[in-house]
């Protein structure tokens, strides 16, 4: 047969890489059967690492490494039927980078060696491909080129101070930007240079926070050979001497002061009008003037917000903030019970603004204080908490027999440290108030008139805001002996003809019922009685008269009720 030719149907390419990303490199035959690839770098087969492996044919790269995949990349395709090899061009990675650096002082050669007016070179030591572009910053402000003090190279990265002297004091650093990314420098570098005749601060003044009509004092030196000179100024208005006379017409709003002959500055009596920022400045021979500030503030505290109070559920963990009042300075926050202070640490404890409970419990009701205190005085807001306990039963609804058309009481009586809400249920159906249920302050649910249809399940729920109880009780309503319904009073029986009356009762137990004339005669033969029902075979005139209905059972005794039975003639016309 004839031998197959490998003929690559995708070559590697040269292209762009970036350091640090992904990268792949293809390589494809037309008949990939019975054919093996092989990879080589500079003519070196290449190992499948994490970062660098072949992947079905292609070579795959996990993050492009400037030094480890410099160089010339071949796909090597094998047939190993026939050993027939093919080699595709050479393929390399142009890698685009940027890499951080440190600040280095390139001259001279060491800082011990920079003195005032030398000349100061630093090299930015961040390099990358393509060439970055550098930018230097002093203090965090960036240096623009071209610039009388010092110069900027971007070819060789430098920063040349020509003349140093304290004035280009500073922390110096660089960044560069390409169209890799932007990095700047680490390990940067600080410029330190003491120039005797400038003014340099060997006390400071300090910001100062005191109570109205009390004194103040700023302390302020420098130091310069030859000695400097110095002076204050209040909201940038000069100070003297003079102006401690209260009735200087030139500035009356300027404080009562004295500068002493050390550089110290005393207010006394500070009032509103002497707040604000005082500066002390000392001139030396050369360099710029040294401005230090310091500011003046009346101490002050603002009333604290009221609390509500607060219903806590027992047996929880609960947080209460006290948020501090403004003032200056910051209040400091305290809780108190019955005059002592909060602990840091244990199961009720104060952690930074928060009274902190672990644990609540009824012991912890109460009343509890925050108090705000700084150096204008303290202020306080006391916090009402109420602890919120699960109802306990004192008595429960249990299972009654009411007795019908009488009132009915269920009983249903919880106690906690709240009040409890107590809440009936009929069948399932919330119970409201009305002509018929009332419940009563304790929570007992009167019904005003016990309807056989009453006998049925109640439930009765008692809550508060910590959880809840309920109970269930069965009424069984003993009905009352009556007649179902009463007989009419009065009753007409037509004449000659077979009439019916009826007579029926219930009660806790069956009653039997009887019927006799209300006169108390016997009932005529013709007239008899069977389970209620008085039946006349043929009314006769004479059986006009009243009839008593009795309905008796052993428990209940008995009851009556009389009937007036009238004899009629209905007169019919024949046509």
């Amino acid at each position: 047969g004839t031998r197959a030719t490998i003929f690559f149907t995708k070559e590697p390419y040269s292209q762009d890489a970036l350091h640090g990303r992904s990268a792949i490199l293809r390589c494809e035959v037309e008949e990939p059967v019975d054919v093996e690839f092989e990879w080589l770098q500079n003519g070196i087969p290449i190992q499948n690492t994490e970062q660098r492996f072949k992947e079905g044919s292609n070579l795959q790269f996990a993050a492009v490494n400037r030094h480890r995949d410099a160089g010339d990349f071949q796909c090597v395709a094998r047939n190993l039927l026939t050993g027939e090899e093919a080699r595709t061009a050479n393929a390399s990675f142009n890698i685009k980078w940027i890499e951080t650096g440190s600040v280095v002082l390139k001259q001279p050669a060491s800082v011990a060696e920079i003195q005032p007016s030398s000349t100061v070179v630093l090299r930015c030591h961040i390099d990358g491909h393509p060439r970055p572009t550098w930018q230097w910053f002093r203090d965090g402000t960036p240096l623009p080129d071209g610039h009388s003090t010092y110069s900027v190279s971007n070819k060789e990265r430098t920063l040349t101070l020509q003349s140093a002297s304290p004035d280009d004091n500073g922390l110096y650093y660089c960044c560069a930007r390409s169209a890799v990314g932007f990095v700047c420098s680490q390990n940067n570098f600080t410029l330190n240079i003491i120039d005797e005749s400038f003014p340099q601060a060997v006390i400071v003044p300090q910001d100062l926070i005191v109570t109205k009509n009390e004194e103040a004092m700023f302390d302020c030196q420098f130091a310069a050979v030859p000695p400097p000179t110095q002076e204050w100024l209040f909201e940038d208005s000069p100070i003297t001497n003079r102006s401690k006379c209260p009735l200087n017409p030139a500035s009356p709003h300027m404080p009562r002061t004295t500068v002493f002959a050390n550089g110290s500055l005393l207010i006394t009596q500070v009032r509103a009008r002497s707040t604000g920022v005082y500066k002390c400045i000392g001139h030396g021979q050369r360099g710029k003037a040294l401005v230090l500030k310091a500011t003046l503030q009346l101490a002050e505290i603002e009333e604290m917000a009221p609390f509500s109070p607060k219903v806590l559920t027992a047996n929880q963990g609960h947080r209460v903030a006290c948020a501090a009042p403004r003032g200056v300075p910051t209040p400091h926050v305290w809780w108190e019970r019955n005059q002592k202070r909060i602990p840091t640490a244990g199961r009720v404890h104060q952690e930074a603004e928060q009274l902190v409970f672990t644990t609540i419990t009824e012991t912890d009701a109460g009343t509890y204080t925050c108090h705000a205190a700084n150096k204008a005085g303290e202020k306080k807001q006391e916090l009402s908490i109420i602890v919120a306990t699960v109802p306990k039963w004192v008595e429960m609804p249990k299972d009654s027999q009411l007795e019908e058309s009488k009132p009915g009481y269920l009983h249903c009586l919880s106690k906690a440290s709240l009040k409890p809400t107590v809440t009936w249920y009929r069948n399932g159906v919330s119970i409201s108030e009305d002509s018929r249920f009332e419940i009563s302050e304790n929570g007992t649910l009167r019904i005003n008139n016990v309807e056989v249809y009453d006998g049925t399940m109640y439930k009765c729920v008692s809550s508060t805001p910590a959880g809840s109880i309920e109970g269930y009780a069965r009424v069984h309503v003993l009905e009352k002996l009556k007649f179902t319904p009463p007989p009419q009073p009065l009753q007409c029986m037509e004449f000659d003809k077979e009439v019916t009356v009826s007579c029926s009762a219930t009660g806790r137990e069956k009653p039997t019922i009887q019927w006799t004339k209300t006169d108390g005669s016997s009932l005529p033969s013709h007239v008899s009685h069977n389970a209620g029902v008085l039946s006349f075979h043929k009314v006769s005139r004479s059986d006009s008269g009243n009839y008593t209905c009795i309905a008796s059972n052993s428990p209940q005794g008995e009851i009556r009720a009389t009937v007036q039975l009238v004899v009629a003639v209905y007169v019919t016309f024949k046509l």
